[in-house]
């Protein structure tokens, strides 16, 4: 089993000589393939799994695509169970489903396979990055999901979904240190090394440095903006009706000279369109002489020129046998 707490795909290593490379060949959400390869030879394994409500479920690799699908079967209805009745604990309803469903299929967790871990995001700490628990049997992960679900944070995009609108920066950072620890202690218990994770939690968080700061000085702005706003209506309240009035006069002339301007650029571009236009119909008008000239000079001949100036008899006379070209004796 890997600790890689940070990591957010199972690409392990498989040892005797074998790797192994995950693909998306099936086409099957929640249907996961992995080509194994040999020295001469490779073969495919497939595998059902499923993400609700902060929790991975998984069965055993199969080398038939059909019995992976019954897998996948019964972990939608797993899921579809774990996920209804609202009202009741999760944890209660999540061993309910996994007992009622491998029951109602005829089959046990051992044949199944079934594993399950904690995972979940804390972008403001971490970012894209993707924290979890080890692999682990039912009993153990409603353990874990008890201790981690009421430390997270909720997650932090932009605008008014930014965590920091709904808790302050000491208490975020307080849950952190507190979910860290209890990861820490979960993969401490599973045999991995504490520093170790440690080291790699320190390095999500200097990754993600930036954008908290980000998000901090919009969340800064914001409060800053609605001070002002709240100052600035106390500093209104108080005017006299003349200070009002001279206030509404400027803003009037302010609009005017606005609209003025606003005028003053559409005259302006209006005149730039007729000129273009002019300009264009004037090339238009060129080429077409210059078309209806070389059709001219193409098609007509000395004899015919000479024949429209001097009479027919003469056009026809002079261009007969040579070529249409006049001929002096």
């Amino acid at each position: 089993e890997s600790f890689g707490v940070l990591s957010t795909r199972d690409n392990r290593g498989v040892s005797g000589g074998v790797f192994r490379e995950s693909s998306n060949a099936s086409g099957v959400r929640g249907l996961g393939t992995w080509v194994y390869h040999r020295k001469d030879s490779e073969y495919k394994m497939y595998r059902a799994s499923l993400n609700f409500n902060s929790v991975d479920i998984r069965t055993r690799e199969t080398k038939d695509l059909q019995p992976a699908l019954d897998n996948l079967m019964i972990l939608v209805a797993i899921k579809q169970r774990a996920l209804s009745c609202g009202d009741v604990d999760f944890c209660l309803r999540l061993q309910a489903a996994v007992a009622d469903t491998l029951n109602e299929h005829g089959t046990t967790v051992d044949e199944l396979g079934l594993r399950l871990r904690v995972g979940f995001r804390q972008s403001f700490w971490m970012g894209r990055i993707e924290l979890g628990t080890p692999w682990s049997s039912l009993e153990s992960v409603v353990e874990w999901w008890r201790r981690l679900q009421p430390l997270r944070t909720p997650c932090c995009g932009l605008g008014q979904t930014n965590v920091l609108f709904h808790m302050g920066l000491q208490d975020l950072e307080e849950r952190w240190r507190q979910l860290k620890d209890e990861l820490l202690d979960v993969w401490e218990h599973a045999g991995a090394e504490r520093e170790v994770l440690d080291s790699r939690f320190r390095v999500g968080e200097l990754a993600s440095q930036r954008r908290r700061e980000q998000l901090s000085r919009f969340w800064e702005r914001r409060q800053m903006s609605s001070q002002d706003k709240r100052r600035s209506y106390k500093g209104r309240s108080q005017l006299s009706v003349q200070e009002r009035e001279e206030r509404a006069k400027r803003r009037i002339s302010r609009y005017l000279r606005m609209w003025q301007n606003l005028n003053r650029r559409a005259r302006a571009a209006a005149r730039a369109a007729a000129i273009a236009e002019e300009r264009r119909l004037n090339r238009q008008r060129r080429a077409e002489r210059a078309a209806r000239f070389r059709c001219f000079r193409e098609a007509t001949t000395m004899g015919d020129i000479l024949g429209k100036r001097f009479g027919r008899g003469v056009g026809a006379s002079s261009s007969s046998g040579l070529g249409g070209r006049t001929h002096f004796p």
